[in-house]
C-alpha cells in the first residue's frame, strides 16, 4: 500500500486512487455490519435471501457468498429462492428455498443424530444459511477493518 503523499500523487495516482476507493468500501462494510447482523436472527428463508442480495450489493462478496453449489445462478442480485439449494445436513437432501417454504411445520421425527424429533426442519435449514451468511459476513468484516487500519496507519 502507497502513502498518500505528493510524490505517489504525482507518479502513483492510479493506485492511490484505488486504495482510497477500497478503503471506502471497506468502510461501508464495517458500518452495516451490526445491523445486517441484527437482521440475521430472522427466521424465515426468504428475508434471509433478500438479506444475502442487500448484503452482497454494499460490497459483501467472497467465494461462498458468490455463485456456487449452495447458489446456483450467474448474478447473485438476480438471485431466486429457486437457485438457492440447502439441505444436505442431518440426513436431509439438498432441495431449493421453494421447497423448504413447504415445509413449515414438518417435524424433523427420530433420528440418529441425536436431536430433538420435535425441532422444525425448516428451522433446521434457516440455521444452515443463516449460519453461511454470518460466518462469511463476519470474515468479510475482519478483512475490511484490517485494511481500514492498514490504510488509516499509513496515510495519518
Amino acid at each position: 500500500m502507497r502513502k498518500n503523499n505528493l510524490w505517489n500523487k504525482i507518479f502513483h495516482k492510479r493506485e492511490l486512487n484505488e486504495q482510497e476507493a477500497q478503503y471506502k468500501k471497506a468502510l461501508v462494510i464495517r458500518d452495516f455490519y451490526p445491523e445486517i447482523m441484527e437482521r440475521l436472527k430472522c427466521s424465515d428463508l426468504i428475508m434471509l435471501l433478500y438479506i444475502h442480495k442487500e448484503a452482497w450489493a454494499k460490497g459483501y462478496r467472497n467465494v461462498d457468498l458468490g455463485p456456487s453449489k449452495y447458489f446456483r445462478t450467474n448474478n447473485i442480485l438476480e438471485m431466486s429462492p429457486d437457485d438457492v439449494f440447502l439441505g444436505d445436513i442431518y440426513g436431509l437432501w439438498t432441495k431449493t428455498i421453494s421447497y423448504w417454504e413447504t415445509c413449515r411445520q414438518d417435524l424433523y421425527g427420530s433420528n440418529g443424530f441425536g436431536l430433538d424429533p420435535n425441532l422444525k426442519i425448516y428451522d433446521m435449514i434457516c440455521g444452515q444459511y443463516r449460519g453461511i451468511l454470518r460466518s462469511n459476513f463476519t470474515k468479510i468484516k475482519e478483512e475490511a477493518c484490517s485494511y481500514i487500519m492498514e490504510y488509516e496507519e499509513i496515510n495519518n
